[in-house]
């Protein structure tokens, strides 16, 4: 900044001068837009956190498009059920052939026929062409209970379509937190690896200038083989992770770095006071209220319904017999009435059913009281294992740090020619494992803590 002053103030003059004014400005540049450059590689990096990959999963996930279908069912069979309020109206045609028809006694017939009368009489084939008009005025309930009926039967498919997508978050658990142990791991052996081959090349030294034994390049050697066996198997179980994750997500993830790693610190332990409104929990409540509804329901089919109707027909006879008997012509004919109807083969079954209902009640309480005990047991089991990990931690620190002292001295003693080959190499793989169950613990206690969520529910708080 000192130069660039001078520069700025005229003090530096000359080719030489405005060229260093060139660098140093360029040198500005590219410390002020470093910052940026690096918040906007951030930003075009594409990371992922758990929660969302839980809502990618939950929005992509086949299921979800039920909600749609049951919404339109439950839209369609209340729209049925509301058109028993329209007048009902059926046409009907109607052609018969019959042996016997009504007729006058043949001495009322030859009476008129003295008097001057002729008595066609009836035809044994006979016709209508006509319609019926029903219109209820009360059916006890009937069309409301098959609202009622079908709102039920939605909030059953609801509950149970959210309890199965509500899993989908387990699954997505399992492979993210699977992918980021198995990462850990390749990174250990992979630090393993550079160390292993910083004495290798080393060794390889010492060997050609005959101041080391070949025997310790080939234990190197074999146990950077084996390392190398190692990280293919867990790059291929990666990438099948990676690729079934990216599935549930409908994304595809190119490495594991996209993937950020949950802040146990900063996940607070949780209650059971949410445990009431579990998907599972309000799966069983819905089922309970369909019961409460099927109950109304019997209890409407034992009412009467009143409705009123008209019947009009045009054909041959009509309603007036002794004047089509004179006439013997089509005519039209209609009617209008009151009409009540009672199904009292209901009364018969009703009770059973209303018992039948109220067992199917109890077993669903006590699948409630199940699923509670049960969750209380699980939140109590995974309290305890949360504990645990964070004590297990705690103890890991400590390890490492004294694992890296080891190693360090091992390599140093390794190779000044204190130690064996197989002595150092030991020591390398109590500090790959010291690292690694590290990296192990810290991913369970993640993958406890967001199983207890699972468990209480606590992903929607």
């Amino acid at each position: 900044m000192k130069e660039l002053n001078k520069c700025l103030n005229g003090k530096l003059r000359g080719p030489s001068s405005r060229m260093k004014i060139a660098t140093l400005l360029l040198l500005l540049l590219i410390i002020i837009g470093s910052p940026y450059a690096m918040a906007q590689e951030n930003r075009d990096k594409n990371l992922l956190t758990l929660e969302q990959c839980h809502e990618l999963a939950m929005k992509n996930y086949p299921a979800v498009k039920r909600y749609k279908l049951i919404q339109q069912t439950k839209a369609l069979t209340i729209s049925n059920a509301n058109k028993g309020y329209i007048p009902q109206i059926s046409v009907y045609g109607e052609s018969s052939y019959q042996n016997k028809v009504s007729a006058y006694p043949d001495e009322i017939k030859k009476s008129y026929e003295q008097a001057g009368l002729h008595i066609a009489g009836l035809n044994k084939d006979q016709y209508k062409v006509g319609v019926n008009v029903n219109q209820v005025l009360w059916d006890g309930g009937n069309i409301e209970s098959k609202k009622q009926i079908a709102q039920a039967q939605s909030t059953v498919n609801t509950a149970q379509s959210d309890d199965e997508i509500y899993q989908i978050r387990k699954r997505v658990n399992d492979l993210f937190f699977g992918i980021l142990l198995v990462s850990d791991k390749i990174k250990e052996i992979e630090s393993s690896q550079r160390l292993l081959q910083t004495n290798i090349a080393r060794i390889e030294r010492s060997v050609t200038e005959g101041v080391a034994l070949p025997s310790s390049l080939d234990e190197l050697e074999v146990q950077r083989l084996s390392n190398k066996q190692r990280l293919i198997t867990l790059r291929s179980q990666q990438d099948a992770y990676l690729a079934i994750l990216g599935l549930f997500i409908h994304k595809n993830i190119k490495n594991t770095d996209e993937l950020v790693q949950p802040n146990s610190s900063s996940i607070k332990l949780l209650g059971e006071q949410h445990l009431m409104t579990h998907p599972k929990m309000r799966y069983l409540d819905s089922r309970i209220y369909m019961n409460n509804v099927m109950r109304k329901q019997a209890q409407v089919a034992i009412r009467p319904q009143v409705s009123l109707y008209a019947n009009g027909y045009y054909g041959n006879p009509g309603f007036d017999l002794f004047g089509d008997m004179m006439n013997n012509k089509w005519s039209t004919n209609l009617k209008v009435g009151l009409k009540m109807s009672w199904n009292i083969g209901a009364l018969y079954t009703y009770k059973k059913n209303i018992k039948k209902i109220e067992v199917e009640s109890r077993k669903i309480a006590v699948e409630k009281d199940i699923f509670l005990f049960n969750t209380k047991i699980g939140n109590q089991q995974e309290s305890q294992d949360i504990l645990q990990k964070k004590n297990l931690l705690r103890e890991d620190d400590k390890i490492i740090v004294l694992r890296d002292r080891i190693v360090k001295r091992a390599e140093i003693q390794f190779q000044q020619g204190v130690i064996l080959a197989s002595d150092f190499l030991r020591e390398i793989t109590a500090h790959e494992v010291a690292n690694i169950n590290k990296s192990t613990h810290e991913i369970e206690l993640l993958s406890t803590i967001y199983q207890q969520k699972q468990t209480l529910n606590g992903y929607e708080k």
